[in-house]
């Protein structure tokens, strides 16, 4: 957010968060303010308890932590004395008491005065089990979605890690809340395969993926903000480009041109590929690579994402994902639905 522009222009997390949900998908246009509107909530959160900013990984939420005040101050000066950055802390796990020493686990915002956690960051890698999230009452997983081609890569299974931590933070709690937030950035990925969100309806702000449980939202642009986009010197530089409309929302930084056709009677069975426990048919014709998730035969000789999974008639070759990216650069591959189209780009993720 910029206190150069009035408050109005900005994305507001109000809205959504009334709706109550226990899991809540937000997804829109890059440069919103998404991130600044949740930030400033979840300091100031009326209810009992803390919210953890969770990451990717220690890495990135150690960084996450140490920028975390950095833009609010700017807009809201008083925050610098009302905040600090820390740390939660434990012993090590020794017998010997003389030698436990004090481990530094995860760090906190707080707030000065009253010394109360308001944000703990914490990561997709390990849980610690050592410590007691009785008083979090929500989660926020900013940036969940991932550019493919990048250094960061999506973990094995994520979904199941990210729902296992889920599980370990909210226990049987009713009241907790849980939001996944992302740029537009690739639609195909093992969060959209998971949750079966298909061709976002842009023009709907609020969508129930199960309702009253799983809400999905879409942010709709202001003209105001589309407006300041178009007369900045970035907005003027890229104007008419792919990312011009990654920008305005009208598509995402990603986009795979993966036509869906039957396969024809000339083609073979080829081979099978196999990702974590989702599998896929691979016929051949004319040149032409055919995908389905239907019609398997499991003794056919498979191609494996992982070396555990490895073993009869299962091969391990680093090449394989390389291949499929290049066919579908260049337009040589079909899927036969839609289903088979998601398992096949969470596969070369």
């Amino acid at each position: 957010m910029n206190k150069d522009y009035p408050e109005e222009m900005w994305y507001d997390c109000h809205p959504v968060l009334t709706y109550n949900a226990p899991l809540t998908i937000i997804e829109g246009g890059r440069g919103r303010g998404k991130t600044f509107s949740f930030k400033k909530y979840f300091l100031n959160n009326p209810r009992k308890g803390y919210t953890i900013w969770l990451n990717r990984t220690d890495t990135l939420s150690v960084k996450a932590s140490k920028a975390f005040l950095e833009d609010l101050i700017t807009v809201y000066p008083e925050y610098e004395d009302r905040y600090e950055l820390g740390w939660v802390t434990q012993k090590e796990d020794t017998l010997d008491e003389k030698k436990k020493k004090i481990k530094y686990a995860y760090p906190i915002i707080k707030e000065k005065e009253t010394q109360d956690i308001k944000i703990m960051f914490n990561s997709l890698n390990v849980p610690n089990k050592g410590i007691s999230f009785s008083q979090c009452n929500s989660m926020f997983f900013d940036e969940f979605l991932i550019k493919p081609g990048t250094a960061t890569r999506y973990l094995t299974d994520e979904v199941n890690t990210f729902l296992d931590i889920y599980q370990t933070v909210a226990r049987l709690r009713k009241d907790f809340r849980c939001i996944l937030m992302a740029n537009e950035i690739d639609p195909y990925n093992p969060y959209h395969a998971f949750f079966g969100i298909e061709e976002i309806d842009k023009s709907r702000e609020f969508k129930w993926l199960k309702k009253p449980d799983i809400l999905f939202q879409w942010v709709q642009d202001k003209e105001e903000w589309l407006q300041a986009y178009s007369q900045s010197a970035f907005g003027r530089v890229v104007a008419g480009t792919a990312y011009d409309a990654y920008m305005r929302g009208q598509s995402s930084l990603v986009t795979y041109n993966i036509k869906m056709k039957p396969i024809p009677d000339y083609a073979r069975y080829s081979f099978n590929l196999l990702h974590e426990h989702q599998w896929l048919a691979v016929w051949v014709g004319l040149g032409m690579i055919y995908v389905t998730d239907t019609g398997l035969d499991k003794s056919r000789l498979t191609y494996v994402s992982t070396l555990r999974q490895t073993g009869l008639y299962r091969l391990y070759d680093t090449q394989i994902k390389g291949m499929i990216k290049q066919l579908l650069g260049k337009g040589g591959l079909f899927c036969t639905n839609k289903a088979s189209r998601t398992k096949l780009l969470e596969l070369v993720q």
